[in-house]
């Protein structure tokens, strides 16, 4: 699930080899998408491959808590945040593949 917003200010960086970079402009360039849509994309519509461990469960706990919170919060479903929702979607596509 992606939420389009036509506030797209952030900048997200990281560093790659340069065969990386190479490899990841070639599929850009196959894809047929913008750079941004590209990134976007695979990064919320691929599976993830998750290792547990104790940070991951603890950030996961720590993630339960607050979607928690913000559940007790709400009154009415309209005041669901998208966000919260698709947070405790992924925690929970990153049980099924623990369970694997």
């Amino acid at each position: 699930m992606y939420y389009l917003d036509a506030n797209t200010n952030v900048i997200m960086n990281f560093r790659v080899s340069p065969e990386e970079k190479d490899c990841i402009e070639e599929r850009i360039a196959l894809s047929g998408l913008m750079k941004s849509e590209y990134f976007i994309n695979s990064c919320l519509n691929n599976a993830i491959v998750t290792y547990g461990n104790v940070r991951t469960f603890e950030k996961i706990k720590q993630s339960l808590i607050d979607i928690e919170e913000h559940l007790s919060r709400i009154e009415r479903t309209d005041e669901l945040d998208p966000v919260v929702m698709e947070q405790l979607l992924m925690i929970l596509e990153l049980y099924q593949e623990l369970e694997k």
